[in-house]
């Protein structure tokens, strides 16, 4: 249901019959959502069957899948957890601030982690794609309910070069500690940006961002 293209006229060129990609009028609103929820799950769902659910977003991931969700309706975080599950018979770990509104649930089934939930009343800030690798990698529940790597172990951030890999943290942190300034010394330290360059512009963002900034006179 969250398809692209269906925002898309079915125009197409007269000659070539080629479709008009790039160029729509579309007609806005802002979302604002009673809470926000990011899951890494073994097993498949269907988050449209939820109710009050007003968005929702899944991707495969090498093990599992990856949700975003939004609904507009009084969360209940354990209920939602359950909903994920599906049919499957998963032991609940829940670990909830309530002055915060923040609730994080692991799933596991026989000893073995099946999934973390994480919810709140504001966009969810963790650390996915490390919650994601933590959970093809079997770690156990309290690790992916930590939503951050150790402190001995750097958080690459979201990816930006995909060709490679390489997070956003990782090109910020060699940017800034490195002394790296160009686009070339950061693709011949992290590869980033050194395939199909797609990334660049980010990467010169991440570069320029990690400069320091020298005050005036």
């Amino acid at each position: 249901e969250g398809r692209v293209d269906t925002t898309i006229p079915a125009a197409t060129d007269p000659v070539s019959g080629q479709p008009e990609l790039k160029g729509a009028a579309v007609q806005l609103s802002r979302l604002a959502p009673a809470w926000f929820a990011f899951a890494a799950t073994r097993c498949d769902w269907d988050p449209g069957a939820l109710p009050g659910l007003v968005y929702w977003a899944k991707a495969r991931t090498e093990q599992g899948w990856r949700i975003e969700l939004a609904g507009s309706t009084p969360l209940d975080a354990t209920a939602l957890a359950q909903h994920i599950s599906g049919h499957a018979r998963y032991d609940i770990t829940e670990i909830t601030d309530r002055r915060a509104g923040m609730t994080r649930l692991g799933l596991s089934a026989g000893g073995q982690p099946a999934g973390a939930v994480f919810a709140g009343p504001g966009p969810v800030e963790v650390a996915r794609d490390f919650v994601i690798e933590a959970l093809a990698q079997g770690a156990a529940i309290d690790v992916l309910l930590a939503g951050r790597p150790a402190a001995d172990q750097p958080d690459p951030g979201p990816t930006v070069c995909s060709c490679f890999s390489v997070g956003a943290h990782t090109i910020y942190r060699a940017a800034q500690e490195q002394g790296l300034t160009t686009l070339e010394e950061i693709g011949a330290a992290l590869n980033a940006g050194t395939n199909c360059g797609s990334c660049r512009p980010e990467v010169k963002r991440l570069i320029a961002a990690a400069q320091p900034r020298i005050a005036a006179e």
